[in-house]
């Protein structure tokens, strides 16, 4: 009788300790890939958002060449705009671009404009608001992986600080919408 006892509180307390072990291993791992997923979640809301970015100078860009067709100055400087976007440097060219505009004055009352323009505000803070998201589940997941005693584990299965980054997003200007259904 006392083997069988001394038997089951051994198997007993092995199951108890191997469950308390796995959780114990567990909660770390899931939360830190919890976090980790929710890190590039965001960046990948960056990347939409830099995709409708292009899209919408893209747009703009067809707004101001419908408007003004005749001037042949008005299509380089749209054109170089439109190259610049291509290659990323989107600020650049929506620089040259406001210069365009500038110069004619009624081109900002095209409904086509203003509801780019709009858009391209909108999108701007879109972008904003989700690179912050970004530095802020970087810096939560950097925080826990740092922590005692979660990070004596996942230092051991890999999970290490993550690094901040300036999103630098490439966007494929050969794949540009049409937003505006025209």
């Amino acid at each position: 009788m006392k083997r069988t006892q001394f038997i089951l509180i051994t198997i007993v307390t092995i199951i108890v300790i191997i469950f308390i072990g796995t959780l114990v291993i567990a909660t770390p791992r899931n939360t830190a890939i919890r976090l980790d997923n929710q890190v590039a979640t965001n960046k990948a809301n960056i990347n939409k958002e830099e995709q409708r970015r292009v899209d919408l100078f893209n747009n703009l860009v067809d707004a101001v060449k419908s408007y003004d067709k005749y001037e042949s100055g008005t299509l380089d400087k749209i054109t170089e705009a439109r190259s610049q976007a291509s290659k990323g440097q989107v600020d650049k060219a929506e620089i040259n671009l406001a210069s365009v505009v500038e110069k004619y004055p009624e081109l900002k009352s095209q409904k086509n404009y203003q509801q780019a323009m709009t858009e391209f505000s909108v999108t701007d803070n879109r972008i904003a608001d989700y690179q912050e998201a970004y530095n802020n589940s970087v810096r939560s997941y950097n925080n826990y992986v740092q922590s005692y005693p979660a990070n004596a584990l996942l230092n051991l299965t890999g999970y290490t600080t993550q690094h901040y980054q300036q999103t630098n997003i490439k966007v494929d200007n050969q794949q540009a919408r049409n937003l505006f259904g025209k």
